[in-house]
């Protein structure tokens, strides 16, 4: 299942856009981002692919989700959820480029996307895993952005 998300803040995006004049309180055509003068932020869109990445973790064979943002894919390690508001954000990823993987396809009724190569140490999805553990693997703090907990099916 796919999701298209709405516009979020990131920093150094590569997505085409419009510049947003804070002062004048209007939008302008840019040529290649959107920016408040103060913090350059830039605005880019995501989809989200639920249950796409098949990977190992000991013995198990896990599904796990993805992010599609800025031209890379994050593979969601852990969420953070909030059950009062319904809504979750990604606390951890694993950019797919970081790892041995590969592709399975792109058919809309295929079961996986993504197929890590190599099982991934218990550690990185328990919150047991150093910090210095976590970089030897690419892992980083997941994009600013919330997603509802659960996904209405179309």
């Amino acid at each position: 299942m796919k999701w298209i998300g709405r516009w979020i803040m990131i920093r150094n995006a590569d997505q085409r856009t419009s510049t947003w004049n804070k002062r004048e309180k209007n939008v302008q055509k840019g040529p290649d981002k959107m920016t408040d003068p103060q913090n350059e932020l830039k605005l880019s869109a995501f989809k989200f692919h639920e249950q796409a990445v098949r990977a190992s973790v000991g013995s198990k064979q896990l599904t796990l989700d993805a992010i599609e943002l800025g031209g890379e894919i994050l593979v969601v390690l852990t969420w953070l959820g909030n059950s009062e508001k319904g809504l979750r954000k990604p606390e951890y990823v694993l950019p797919l480029s970081a790892v041995a993987h590969q592709e399975l396809g792109n058919e809309p009724d295929a079961k996986y996307k993504w197929a890590i190569s190599a099982p991934l140490p218990q550690s990185l999805f328990d919150g047991t895993a150093s910090r210095p553990f976590r970089r030897q693997f690419g892992v980083k703090s997941g994009p600013a952005l919330t997603l509802p907990l659960k996904l209405a099916k179309p």
